[in-house]
């Protein structure tokens, strides 16, 4: 029983060891059985798709996942390094789960469109020119993000 424990202690450590070993240099693919592998942006993975596998190549490897086994293919903290961005005199950004925009004229709105056009979220643009929407019940994909004639389109 002891020699269990200690077992199961040292892959816990090394789970953790791992875990926090991730940077920002890192593509993380995981798949919905829990496994989760970092591949380092240093040797250049390049993700594509074969029928129904999502082909990950790189400088040192090349690994194939069936489409239905994968659960996730982010960063390793979720960040793409994109900051504000400027549309005109709109400046968009996004922050967790939320969506601002300043420099919007007051009273207009600030909108999230689905890929297929359909409005999915709106928010009223305050006397400052500011305007937020959250986007937490939002499933992964691309959206499009409108205020007046300006777009913004956004990935989550």
């Amino acid at each position: 029983m002891k020699k269990v424990l200690v077992l199961l202690l040292a892959v816990f450590a090394s789970f953790q060891i791992a875990q926090a070993a991730y940077t920002n240099d890192d593509l993380i693919i995981e798949t919905k059985d829990g496994n989760t592998v970092a591949y380092h942006l240093s040797t250049r993975p390049v993700v594509t798709f074969e029928l129904t596998d999502l082909v990950l190549t790189s400088t040192d490897v090349k690994v194939q996942y069936p489409v239905t086994d994968v659960k996730e293919l982010r960063f390793a903290d979720g960040t793409t390094a994109i900051n504000d961005t400027k549309v005109g005199d709109i400046t968009f950004s996004v922050n967790g789960d939320m969506i601002s925009a300043n420099g919007l004229e007051n009273g207009s709105n600030l909108e999230v469109y689905s890929i297929d056009g359909k409005e999915i979220a709106k928010a009223s643009v305050d006397a400052t020119g500011k305007a937020q929407v959250n986007i937490s019940d939002l499933g992964q994909g691309v959206y499009v993000v409108k205020a007046g004639k300006k777009s913004y389109k956004i990935m989550k």
